[in-house]
């Protein structure tokens, strides 16, 4: 049976997996480092700083982390299979941490949105390696998120401490497609899939937090692994390098692209960003 632990006013539902929350926030700048046994499974020691006048404690270091490879070791535990089918998967959804190294690198992909992203980018459904078996992407990301935060977050949630602006800069599709067709060939229709792909976001958020998601080094990466290197146009057969189109993209709204870590200005952690999972040892 699936087991609810109740920590800190805040439930957690285990799909096959030891979720260990953080620990309580604390109000003494001069306590002890906290730790917290969870049982037979590993003592975590967490060292906090305290990070704003509320006295809320972010995650400094964490000896024992959510790794992907936790992640891939439940997937295996839960649907059948290797470690090595699901690693792929678990990694590509916290790449944002090689950007961040805090648990806030969370807030871009571990939402409903990100798993709809992850389809986009890889399919529908993997095959297993080790046996050939066709799985859904979905539920495997649907379970990561859950292990991580012990819900999944709407993508407006997880940026809920920014209040709403104004976009900046703001260019119109029409014209994005525009000034690439001019600059680079081809119709204007060749490059509204990128240009559409750049403003997803702003399907959730419709006010200026959208450009914090994908207006970003990471974005254009993104880009990269939706549309390929290269963006082969419909009109012509031609090609155009992706990460091009997407850099004027931004710089014109912009003025620059920045870093997916300035995209978090006004952000702080907080508790239940860093929620963390654990294989259950039975």
């Amino acid at each position: 049976m699936p087991t609810l632990y109740s920590y800190a006013s805040e439930t957690y539902h285990n799909r096959g997996c030891m979720i260990i929350p953080p620990l309580s926030a604390q109000t003494d700048p001069h306590a002890s480092p906290p730790s917290r046994s969870s049982g037979s499974v590993r003592t975590i020691v967490m060292e906090y700083t305290l990070c704003n006048l509320a006295c809320h404690w972010c995650v400094e270091r964490i000896e024992t982390v959510a790794h992907p490879w936790y992640h891939a070791v439940m997937a295996a535990q839960r649907y059948g299979g290797v470690i090595e089918d699901y690693v792929w998967l678990e990694s590509w959804i916290d790449y944002t941490k090689s950007h961040i190294a805090d648990c806030r690198h969370r807030l871009f992909l571990h939402n409903s949105w990100g798993i709809f992203v992850g389809e986009r980018i890889h399919g529908t459904t993997l095959t297993r390696a080790s046996d050939g078996k066709v799985l859904p992407i979905r539920p495997l990301l649907e379970d990561h998120i859950l292990q991580d935060f012990g819900k999944i977050p709407t993508l407006a949630a997880c940026l809920a401490q920014v209040p709403a602006a104004p976009p900046f800069g703001e260019v119109v599709l029409a014209d994005h497609c525009r000034a690439s067709a001019t600059r680079y060939g081809g119709q204007p229709e060749d490059y509204a899939p990128l240009h559409r792909f750049l403003d997803w976001p702003r399907d959730y958020l419709p006010d200026g937090l959208y450009q914090r998601i994908l207006h970003n080094g990471w974005g254009i990466a993104l880009c990269e692994e939706a549309f390929g290197d290269e963006l082969r146009r419909a009109s012509d057969g031609e090609s155009v390098a992706t990460r091009a189109i997407a850099t004027d993209h931004i710089a014109a709204e912009l003025g620059v692209v920045p870093t997916l870590e300035s995209c978090l200005e006004g952000i702080t952690v907080q508790r239940w960003m860093c929620t963390r999972a654990m294989p259950d040892p039975t």
